[in-house]
């Protein structure tokens, strides 16, 4: 069997959509007030599953695009199809995970920034 051709269909896109939810993910989820490490590191925990399910969604929404018979494929035989979902959403943790990771820690300034405002206004 020969390998598919990288095109953009298969490539760029899910990457960049994936990437863009990893990197927006956790904004969305972290409320904007919060002065929580706790509540940052819980909703960092609960998008790495959420990120492996978007991304295998993604994977399978744009192979239907690209023509593929996937309900046919997984009738007759489920596991090969899921693995390959699955090990696709795993390898496109190298794109979403350093951003998720900087989205994190960017939000760690902010609640450290925002505590320290709070102090200050205690003090003065």
């Amino acid at each position: 069997m020969a390998p598919e051709p990288v095109t953009l269909l298969n490539t760029a896109l899910p990457l960049g959509i994936i990437g863009t939810a990893g990197a927006v993910l956790p904004r969305l989820l972290v409320p904007a007030g919060t002065r929580s490490l706790a509540r940052l590191a819980w909703v960092a925990g609960a998008c790495v599953p959420l990120m492996l399910v978007f991304a295998a969604a993604v994977f399978l929404a744009l192979r239907r695009a690209g023509g593929a018979d996937l309900a046919g494929a997984f009738a007759a035989a489920p596991g090969p199809v899921l693995g390959e979902l699955a090990r696709s959403a795993a390898m496109s943790t190298l794109v979403w995970g350093p951003a998720l990771a900087l989205s994190a820690l960017s939000l760690a300034q902010r609640i450290e920034r925002l505590r320290g405002e709070d102090m200050a206004r205690r003090q003065g």
